[in-house]
């Protein structure tokens, strides 16, 4: 008897599972996560090998990526191995990262702006909404009630109050 619990737990789990994995938020999410990997390969290669060569030109030949600041030096034995390795801050390293991160993010935010439009002329080209028969009742009374007031605000005469009236005139 304990196994047939256990049989229908673990079918109730793969049953779970499946309509999880099958989900189209999740396919969605998973297609996103691939599409991304790919774009951070690009857009890291358009850093690297197309943004910061001529960088590095115009900051003197330093390659950002070799900027440390070194906090101990190496130490080597007496033929030149390295005994222990130098410690430092990889500071171009960072800013190497920081600059990409700026490069994905605005390559992403880009990318997502454009679907944006798209989207909304997609939806815009959509064959148009059929409107209930109350929908369309409350239209005629929103247009009926606007061209009323459009024409009863013609009609209002405004006065102007002098200005050598005093303030406790006007209040009277």
């Amino acid at each position: 008897m304990n196994n047939y619990f256990d049989e229908k737990k673990a079918r109730d789990l793969v049953n779970e599972f499946k309509e999880f994995a099958l989900r189209d938020n999740v396919i969605e999410t998973a297609i996103g996560i691939i599409i991304g990997a790919s774009l951070t390969q690009i857009v890291s290669s358009l850093v690297k090998d197309l943004l910061m060569p001529p960088l590095g030109l115009l900051l003197g030949g330093i390659h950002l990526n070799n900027y440390k600041v070194v906090l101990k030096q190496a130490v080597f034995n007496a033929q030149g191995m390295v005994i222990q390795k130098s410690v430092t801050l990889n500071i171009g390293a960072f800013a190497q990262t920081i600059f990409d991160f700026i490069i994905i993010t605005g390559c992403l935010y880009l990318a997502i702006k454009a679907i944006s439009a798209l989207n909304n002329r997609y939806l815009a080209l959509d064959v148009p909404q059929r409107l209930s028969k109350q929908e369309k009742f409350l239209q005629e009374i929103r247009d009926l009630l606007k061209e009323a007031n459009n024409q009863s605000i013609g009609h209002i005469e405004t006065h102007k109050i002098p200005s050598h009236v005093s303030a406790r005139e006007k209040q009277d």
